[in-house]
């Protein structure tokens, strides 16, 4: 029979391993590395600067300072630093039947983001939103309650 204790150590050392894993891994880098909050006559901000790890909502305004009419989509998407590579943060659902926002010169759109829609549990680290694949991005962090 094999001895309690070894057995015992054994099972404590593996759930220690497992519990120091990252609750994420992010495998798609961003394909746009440096992305200012203002582009193309859009500015986006995060509505808090700080984010915790146990919010349900994220959230974020665009502002069309451009003198032209713009269509965006209605998704907030998530990216999130890791070692300075920025990396999709995913959703649940992969793909989405967006219908698009047009937005005036000087109209401005309210995002929200429901995280139990993400396919991660927020952790610490530094994030960004963006808005569309060409558009602006606005940093955020997210910290330990």
């Amino acid at each position: 029979m094999k001895n309690p204790l070894l057995v015992s150590i054994t099972i404590i050392l593996a759930a220690l391993l497992m519990a120091c894993q990252p609750e994420e891994k992010l495998t798609d880098k961003a394909e746009i590395q440096e992305i200012p909050n203002s582009k193309n006559g859009l500015v986006l901000t995060s509505t808090k600067q700080s984010y915790h790890t146990s919010d349900s909502e994220l959230s974020a305004t665009i502002i069309n300072e451009g003198t032209d009419e713009v269509m965006l989509g209605t998704y907030l998407f998530v990216q999130k630093k890791v070692d300075g590579v920025w990396y999709e943060f995913p959703y649940k659902q992969e793909f989405f039947d967006e219908p698009a926002n047009t937005l005036a010169h000087n109209e401005s759109a309210d995002y929200e983001l429901d995280v139990s829609l993400l396919q991660h549990k927020l952790t610490p680290g530094e994030y960004r939103f963006i808005v569309q694949w060409d558009g602006p991005a606005a940093p955020f962090e997210v910290t330990k309650n």
